[in-house]
């Protein structure tokens, strides 16, 4: 079973949102948590959750985590 076929059947037992599913197959969202990170109206300056920077860019040894979901850092 190849990758692809294991989205679908998730996508049809409706596991997992449509729209979420469609995202992860655009490059920099494969591992996109939900929606939510990434609607910027949601946030105080207009930006993507703290979850959606990469974990390079961040201080050595600062945890984060999504005070929406409870991600710690999708972005890889």
């Amino acid at each position: 079973m190849t990758k692809n076929d294991k989205k679908s059947q998730i996508i049809d037992a409706k596991l997992v949102d449509a729209l979420l599913a469609a995202k992860w197959k655009k490059q920099g969202f494969e591992n996109l948590c939900c929606l939510r990170c990434i609607q910027t109206r949601d946030t105080n300056f207009g930006t993507n959750c703290i979850c959606r920077v990469p974990k390079s860019k961040l201080d050595a040894g600062r945890v984060i985590e999504c005070i929406h979901c409870g991600c710690r850092g999708c972005s890889g």
